[in-house]
């Protein structure tokens, strides 16, 4: 499709709202109106503007209560403060710290001319992630915990760093609004919990609070944009005026943020999030993002003695709900479902950047009256709420309609099968993920990066990657743009049983090539997991015309053996035994063979060569990719046709 196709197509598929909204804030851009709103300046204010609200949202914790949470994790937050006060943090919760880079390249102009290249491979995140101040968290629990004054000294200094080399409006750090926001709540975080430090001088917190007046000042102009994205941007931009409010309420502007913040959470909560708790964005780490937004909004408004909506609450309720079902009981990891950008805009509690548990801890104390997990570490950032996580006895699991699991107790997995209300992330329908004994054996890949040179621009969103069947070489839908896919496909689930284990569902992606996918997932305890791939024609025609057909698996990087088309990985708990075989509805003929292929790290290692670069990969966080085992079961074949992939574990105890 040319561009204006596309534009045409995109008006359709998208809504002639968002696209308006959209179309405006280009044009305030491009016209200069957003940066005259945005002066690059420091605003004029006065003294009793800058007095600080004795509410804050979150509770510094008792020392005893955090201590005894903490007991077994305390080690590694402190030396995790002690890396940051020496100057690195670890970006995108990676392995290895980095040295805390605040001041972008020279020169720097108004925000407002940046230009995101995605084939330049300069990607802006790497500039926003230690502005976003998200390791002043670790830092200042750490604070909590043992009084170190180098802990605070370390953060004044790094302000002073932003401040100097990033004046108002000028600059990559002030091209997103959300990044904006995020920062509004790292600082309001500082102002509590450093309180009482002797670094934390007067003229310190005067200019802090100045600087958060700067912040909300720059939110309003580009909400156009986030309402047209009507996604994580908007609920935190909401929720950073809302705080910026609640923190400076003698600033004339007070009471216009707080009101636009409060507008537009709510909104963005009922229009985001699915009456089943599905989230819009299809993601698992943005379904984690917002929860911790509305955590903190809902703290806020709890200070300030204003109660969330019953819709609102409901809604989050469910959302929790999804997110918990979705949760590996023994690692407290979630499949590496749709974008995954690194962020964890509120590390309240120890444990790996992969680990749910903290954030669904205090989102069921605060939406569902209680704790759905028994007492951990992860109890942490449910006392920062100011909430309860008392022990309990949580049901297994709480049903969630929006989440296809089958458990059989020593294993788990999920089938994917959405119908997108908005624009989809990553064309995965019918992926299958498979968990044992705390380990993902079929995996997402996850996302990697969003700019950098081909195929890493956000390359790891196509159908070839996922847990499921690609049909003639296309996607399910059409890649239009990093971000956009348009003729979204859509999935039904066509039945679901609890006595024997199984979903079954199909999609609409292919029926354009007179192709129609339906998959079974079925848990056979004394035999293992069972994935059927039907191929039948759309609307069962028989057609002639024979299709490439790929049925595609990843594991994790793993010693491995092949026998003919059984394939053998060995893992810390046990061996895993995948055994894919093919068969065709007419008696009278013979099933081909599917041509087996592995692909490890972009190179192929068994079978047919290609140029598969972004195969075999997993990112289990942004910029980060490790090598992974891709599986590809090659077929040429009329349909139709169905293919079983048969999942054996055998554990070593």
């Amino acid at each position: 499709m040319n561009r204006f196709q596309i534009a045409m197509k995109a008006v359709a598929q998208l809504g002639l709202g968002k696209t308006a909204l959209y179309a405006l804030y280009q044009i305030g851009l491009k016209s200069g109106f957003i940066k005259l709103l945005t002066p690059a300046k420091e605003s004029d204010v006065k003294e009793e503007w800058l007095q600080a609200a004795s509410e804050f949202p979150l509770s510094t914790p008792d020392v005893t209560a955090l201590a005894q949470v903490s007991d077994k994790t305390s080690t590694d937050l402190l030396d995790e403060a002690k890396t940051i006060a020496g100057g690195r943090f670890y970006q995108f919760s990676d392995e290895e710290a980095i040295p805390i880079q605040l001041s972008p390249p020279r020169p720097i102009s108004h925000w407002s001319g940046f230009n995101d290249n995605p084939g330049s491979g300069e990607d802006i995140k790497f500039l926003w992630e230690p502005a976003r101040f998200g390791w002043v968290f670790p830092l200042g629990r750490a604070y909590a915990l043992q009084h170190d004054e180098a802990f605070a000294a370390a953060f004044w200094q790094q302000a002073d760093t932003f401040r100097e080399n990033n004046p108002p409006n000028l600059g990559p750090n002030w091209v997103s609004g959300q990044e904006v926001a995020l920062r509004i709540l790292a600082f309001t975080f500082v102002l509590q919990v450093f309180a009482d430090a002797a670094s934390s001088t007067p003229e310190r917190r005067q200019r802090l609070l100045a600087s958060i007046a700067e912040h909300a000042r720059r939110i309003p102009p580009t909400l156009l944009y986030a309402r047209a994205q009507n996604n994580n941007h908007l609920i935190t931009e909401a929720v950073g005026l809302y705080t910026a409010g609640c923190i400076l309420p003698n600033h004339p502007k007070a009471a216009r943020w707080r009101k636009l913040g409060w507008r537009w959470f709510n909104r963005a909560i009922l229009t985001q999030i699915a009456a089943d708790g599905t989230y819009v964005q299809q993601s698992m780490n943005y379904h984690r993002l917002m929860l911790q937004a509305a955590l903190w909004f809902n703290a806020m408004a709890r200070q300030r003695r204003e109660s969330l909506p019953g819709s609102i609450q409901q809604r989050l309720a469910a959302a929790t709900k999804w997110l918990y079902a979705q949760i590996d009981a023994i690692s407290g990891n979630v499949p590496n479902l749709g974008h995954n950008d690194g962020a964890h805009i509120l590390p309240l509690a120890s444990g790996a950047f992969s680990d749910y548990r903290p954030t669904v801890q205090a989102a069921s104390c605060a939406f569902l009256g209680g704790p759905l997990l028994p007492p951990g570490p992860w109890d942490e950032a449910a006392l920062w709420f100011g909430l309860n996580p008392a022990a309990g006895n949580p049901p297994r699991c709480i049903p969630s309609p929006g989440v296809l699991r089958v458990d059989d107790g020593a294993s788990w997995a999920t089938l994917r099968a959405a119908h997108f209300h908005d624009r989809p992330a990553q064309a995965d329908q019918l992926h299958v993920e498979l968990w044992w004994q705390g380990v993902n054996i079929a995996c997402d890949p996850g996302t990697f990066r969003y700019t950098a040179p081909p195929p890493w621009n956000n390359g790891l969103a196509h159908t070839a990657v996922h847990n499921t069947v690609l049909i003639d070489g296309q996607d399910q839908m059409t890649r239009a743009g990093r971000f956009l896919w348009l003729d979204w496909s859509q999935a039904q689930v066509l039945s679901q049983s609890d006595e024997t284990p199984s979903i079954t569902a199909e999609h609409n992606g292919y029926d354009h090539l007179g192709v129609t996918h339906r998959r079974s997932l079925i848990c056979i305890p004394s035999e293992g997991w069972f994935v059927r791939d039907a191929l039948l024609p759309v609307r069962n025609k028989q057609v002639q015309t024979p299709h490439e057909i790929i049925l595609h698996w990843l594991v994790p990087d793993l010693p491995w053996q092949l026998d003919l088309n059984c394939l053998t990985f060995e893992t810390d708990a046990g061996q895993v035994t995948l055994e894919i075989s093919a068969s065709l509805q007419q008696k009278d003929e013979q099933a081909p063979l599917p041509i087996l292929q592995l692909v490890r790290a972009g190179e192929v290692v068994l079978g047919p060569p290609a140029n598969l670069p972004t195969l075999g990969w997993y990112a289990p966080t942004y910029a980060s990719k490790k090598p992974a085992l891709s599986i590809r079961a090659h077929l040429n074949t009329t349909l139709p046709i169905q293919l079983v992939s048969k999942w054996r574990f055998s554990s070593n105890h």
